[in-house]
């Protein structure tokens, strides 16, 4: 029972992968309908079980979520790329003050401040790239895990 729980969850870690690298950012606009579909499904649910609050609530933030996804995403997507900016500003500024010499230190606030300014400027391109590089990390986690599956 196990080997085959983790054999299901190697496969479907893989096809993740593969979506993430051929879908991209295509992977959010899914991920934002399903969710959608998913509260519209569960208000209905409510509605029918006389809990019209709920149900309008979670009918309307699921048309919200269809609807507006991706204008939702990006807005979100700002506000994660303005607060990682200042973060990596004020990591590189207590490295400035201490007057760390080790220049490895600023590697990672440069390397967030990098990521950040091209999520506030260029999101799109950005997007891509960070799905790219998050399916190949699926896809090898994957393989290493069915590969383990296979041995047992």
């Amino acid at each position: 029972m196990k080997i085959t729980s983790n054999l299901i969850t190697a496969i479907l870690t893989i096809v993740i992968g593969v979506l993430f690298v051929a879908l991209k950012g295509g992977v959010i606009g899914i991920a934002m309908t399903v969710l959608g579909v998913g509260l519209i499904v569960w208000a209905v649910l409510d509605i029918i079980d006389k809990n019209n609050t709920s149900g309008i609530i979670k009918l309307v933030a699921g048309i919200v979520v269809i609807v507006f996804g991706w204008t939702l995403a990006s807005i979100v997507l700002y506000v994660m790329a303005a607060l990682l900016l200042v973060y990596a500003i004020y990591q590189l500024y207590e490295l400035v003050t201490n007057k760390v010499k080790d220049v490895v230190k600023f590697i990672e606030p440069g390397v967030m401040a990098l990521i950040a300014i091209l999520l506030l400027f260029n999101q799109g391109g950005t997007i891509a790239w960070v799905f790219i590089v998050a399916g190949i990390f699926l896809i090898v986690e994957g393989a290493l895990a069915l590969i383990n599956c296979i041995k047992k």
